[in-house]
């Protein structure tokens, strides 16, 4: 040939944005993040995830793309009415970024909870193309919430036996009256607005109240006999233990 035409196209945005879009791969593949693309009709159908689901979730993702694996069938049974009616909602009001959390269930049996940001990505007539989510593994994060109300609800159960049994109040370390029971108050006569914030007499207190004191002051717990007086006149006596409470 007697002459060589070279045609160059600058191609460089596009390359960086292939670039960028490496990296964001690459962050999300390492991480306990997964990328999900559902197609705009019904049970959800996967079109894009990232390679990282068989380790998060055991199944492949060509189990997902081909559709053996339907999404819907691996939402958690109690969690799915739920999410249908947060997108049915989120649709009708065109909203077009959510987030909301639920449970999957894995390949072996186990079930892991995920927090879905969700982006709705719309073509140029501004229908919907597809749906694109983050899905933020949050296992560890509601074991955890879940555990600390099983141990609310716990001390609750024990609290409510307490005050159905028990006469109970409890005193700051200058013996300030900051919490009774209905049961103290019913034994004493006085309201519990009448008895928070008063102080117990320590300056005028028998050998038993001065021999709990200092028992209670070093830390230790003390069992003995204690007297109430009630409001209309009277005594009432205890057998009572006093428990210090530490920070």
């Amino acid at each position: 040939p007697h002459h060589i035409i070279g045609l160059s196209q600058d191609i460089s945005e596009r390359k960086r944005i292939e670039e960028e879009q490496s990296i964001v791969k690459l962050i999300i593949e390492t991480s306990n993040n997964m990328l999900f693309r559902w197609d705009n009709k019904p049970n959800w159908p996967v079109i894009y995830v990232t390679d990282n689901v068989s380790r998060i979730l055991g199944y492949s993702g060509e189990e997902l793309l081909l559709g053996e694996v339907r999404y819907s069938e691996i939402l958690h049974p109690e969690d799915i009415g739920r999410i249908k009616k947060e997108i049915a909602y989120y649709h009708s009001n065109k909203i077009r970024y959510y987030e909301h959390e639920y449970r999957l269930i894995c390949k072996d049996g186990s079930v892991k909870w995920f927090e879905d940001r969700t982006s709705v990505i719309l073509n140029s007539l501004g229908e919907v193309m597809y749906y694109q989510g983050i899905l933020i593994d949050i296992t560890e994060r509601k074991n955890s919430e879940m555990k600390i109300q099983r141990s609310l609800k716990e001390i609750t159960n024990l609290k409510f036996a307490l005050d159905q049994s028990a006469v109970v109040n409890i005193v700051d370390t200058d013996f300030n009256i900051i919490y009774v029971n209905d049961k103290y108050c019913e034994a004493t006569q006085y309201t519990r607005d009448y008895l928070i914030g008063k102080q117990y007499k320590i300056k005028e207190a028998d050998e038993t109240t001065i021999d709990m004191i200092e028992t209670i002051k070093s830390g230790d717990i003390w069992k003995g006999e204690l007297m109430l007086k009630r409001k209309e006149g009277g005594e009432l006596w205890f057998y009572t233990t006093v428990i210090p409470l530490k920070d």
